[in-house]
């Protein structure tokens, strides 16, 4: 079980890595990184720390993904031409 968990934690850093936000966000990553001079158990404390901290709070979203809610008081779009319907004014016929 141990192996698991530290590929667990090797992959969570690269994947932090690869889908970095921002610059500044690759950098501070860079340095957590850097911070550990190589020694493979801060290494593995580091993406413990991103699994507790940043991924396990996705897990409190327990239950199902709510129902799409609809407005009703918009107007149904099902094909273009009510689109197209809804957006047209009629045109003036005059000047005045």
């Amino acid at each position: 079980m141990q192996a698991d968990c530290s590929l667990m934690y090797c992959r969570i850093v690269g994947h932090f890595f690869h889908h970095a936000l921002s610059d500044a966000e690759l950098a501070h990553l860079v340095r957590e990184v850097s911070s550990t001079a190589g020694d493979k158990q801060k290494l593995l404390d580091l993406g413990n720390l991103y699994y507790k901290h940043a991924l396990l709070f996705f897990r409190f979203a327990k239950g199902r993904t709510p129902a799409q809610s609809y407005h009703h008081s918009r107007p149904s779009f099902d094909n273009v031409e009510d689109l197209v319907a809804a957006k047209l004014k009629e045109a003036p016929q005059s000047h005045q």
